[in-house]
């Protein structure tokens, strides 16, 4: 990753540091550049001041052990480039003009990695000697391609070559150069694109949260552009060293305090509900999870990072549940709950003779006790046609059986409104034939409870139809069994669409994923899988999946973790199809060649 962004670079190293400097902002937050960043002193000897810590994914060497050794750079170049890129090296330290190098070095297990080498001398500055500012991109993958598409159109490109070989020479230099750089910063704007959106349009506030020296206050580094949309206050605003503390609702504050000092000491996951001033004055609950990101030197905790997610609808409707039963058993008391008892007469005919009717019940079904004790079919005419034979149906079944009964059904009032009420009866007596003759019941309208319960299903139904339509397949997986034991708990209905499996069939073989994805893939995403569900990073990987018909489909997956209500790891996430952006297979482009052009 080049760093340089002094006055002499060139107009195309700005441009290239600019995104540089702009995706490092989000690089803590999301996921880094693939790239090892490095800085490197001009001198003979070629030491390596400061390396990057994908060094180790790139080359299997960790930071420490690559600058210990200071001329490992040298060490680890190909034999047959090391004479040429050193000769290079020493002209450039010579000029001082930007460095851009593709070569080999050996990895510590002896594979050869090609590497993609751009960097620029920033000039000595401030007391500091110059020193080479450069970014090292894996372009293995590429380079074996072309490999392959060499020997594919070998006998083309050698007709060409054969025609136009001084010309071809020139521009090939130039193109290669040009493109490589162009693709470079595409992917690295796109880099930043994708992962901003992805952190900005997150529906929770993410924040890193940095923890003072001992005595004095945490403050937020980072906080994401929704907390405005939650609290009012924007970024900058939030990122204050006590704002947040201020903002605390008071009958929470030292709870939270405590909680918050006890993850600073010791490390361990902070993790509470908690109310919140907006800057209106309103309150908003929130659920706060950080987890540990960094330490210190010494081991001391430095950094969490965090998200925090508005629950303050979840919470009124908790309050609305128990102020729904203070007042059920508020209006029991006050006799809003409708009673009544009655006699079942078999003989000469059978007959209801009410032993008691509550005023409260009679109201509820919209007529009198008086009429309800003239005409006790009325009850019955009053039911909903769509209700009414089932009704009719367990009242009749409660008569033969004596069992107790509980029923939901619909009333229409003399005005036309339809209520729900729910009752529940019991037989208290039976006759001197065993058979049920008195009935006791409690009728208590639920109108209230059917609408606010249709009004969530409603909601419900909005989110699973968004999860549903988005352009990717959604899914959930939970981990039970120490890393790398994920099991699929949730697949999008797109995996059809995609993969030609229903998610049915998928969520039935709980292996499905490691049989499913590309051998050459399977090794990589295993052990990816196993590091992120130690450390819980937000999960964004490329990698090879067989479909039911036998195609190769690319996916990029990202996802972030969470609990479940069992403590067990929850990952939440969605694959995208990214086929399309990806070169075309070689066995796809042998097959293209062999056929032959018509006329």
């Amino acid at each position: 990753m080049t760093v340089s962004g002094r006055s002499n670079a060139s107009d195309d190293g700005q441009s290239h540091e600019e995104l540089l400097a702009s995706e490092s902002r989000y690089r803590a937050l999301v996921e880094e550049v693939p790239a090892v960043v490095y800085e490197m002193g001009p001198d003979d000897e070629r030491r390596t001041i400061y390396v990057s810590r994908y060094v180790e994914e790139f080359f299997g060497y960790t930071r420490h052990e690559w600058l210990d050794q200071p001329d490992i750079w040298i060490e680890l170049l190909h034999p047959d480039d090391r004479e040429i890129v050193l000769a290079a090296h020493d002209l450039h330290n010579e000029t001082g003009e930007p460095w851009l190098q593709e070569y080999r070095l050996i990895a510590s297990d002896g594979q050869v990695v090609w590497v993609y080498d751009h960097a620029v001398l920033a000039p000595a500055e401030a007391g500091l000697p110059p020193m080479w500012h450069g970014i090292m991109l894996d372009i293995s993958t590429r380079k074996r391609l072309e490999e392959q598409l060499g020997l594919v159109n070998e006998e083309l490109e050698l007709r060409v070559m054969e025609r136009t070989a001084a010309l071809a020479d020139a521009n090939e230099m130039m193109t290669l150069e040009i493109d490589e750089r162009r693709r470079m910063e595409v992917e690295l704007l796109q880099a930043r694109e994708r992962y901003r959106h992805l952190l900005e349009d997150l529906p929770v506030v993410v924040y890193h949260w940095h923890v003072d020296d001992p005595g004095g206050e945490g403050s937020h580094s980072y906080t994401s552009p929704q907390v405005e949309r939650m609290l009012g206050y924007s970024s900058a605003e939030w990122n204050s060293p006590t704002l947040w503390i201020e903002r605390l609702h008071p009958h929470d504050r030292e709870r939270v305090l405590a909680a918050t000092a006890r993850s600073e000491e010791t490390g361990e996951p902070f993790d509470e509900e908690l109310r919140y001033l907006r800057k209106d004055g309103s309150v908003m609950w929130a659920h706060s999870h950080a987890t540990l990101l960094k330490r210190t030197t010494d081991g001391r905790p430095s950094i969490f990072q965090g998200v925090l997610v508005d629950i303050t609808s979840r919470k009124q409707a908790e309050g609305k549940a128990e102020d729904a039963e203070e007042r059920l058993i508020a209006t029991e008391a006050l006799g809003a709950v409708g009673l009544y008892e009655f006699d079942l007469v078999l003989e000469p005919t059978r007959r209801f003779e009410f032993r008691y009717l509550s005023p409260a019940l009679a109201r509820m079904i919209g007529t009198t006790v008086e009429g309800l004790t003239r005409d006790p079919a009325s009850w019955a005419r009053r039911i909903h046609p769509d209700d009414r034979d089932r009704v009719l149906a367990d009242v009749e079944e409660q008569f033969r059986t004596g069992q107790p009964d509980e029923r939901v059904y619909r009333i229409i009032q003399p005005d036309g409104r339809i209520s729900w009420i729910r009752a529940e009866s019991r037989c208290i007596r039976h006759d001197e034939q065993g058979r049920p003759s008195r009935f006791r019941s409690a009728v208590v309208d639920i109108t209230r409870e059917k609408e606010e319960q249709a009004r969530l299903q409603d909601a419900d139904s909005a989110v699973r139809s968004f999860f549903e339509t988005m352009p990717g397949i959604p899914w959930r997986q939970v981990v039970e069994h120490g890393p790398g034991s994920g099991r699929t708990i949730y697949l999008g209905p797109q995996v059809e669409r995609i993969l030609g499996y229903t998610e049915e069939e998928l969520l039935a073989e709980p292996d499905h994923f490691g049989r499913m994805i590309h051998p050459e893939d399977r090794a990589r995403i295993r052990e990816r899988s196993i590091k992120h569900d130690r450390t819980l990073e937000p999960w964004s990987e490329e990698y090879r999946v067989i479909a039911r018909d036998g195609r190769t489909v690319w996916f990029r997956s990202l996802a972030v973790a969470g609990r479940d209500e069992h403590g067990s790891v929850l990952w939440h996430g969605v694959a995208f199809d990214v086929t399309a952006t990806k070169p075309v297979p070689i066995e796809e482009l042998t097959e293209a060649a062999s056929v032959e052009p018509e006329g």
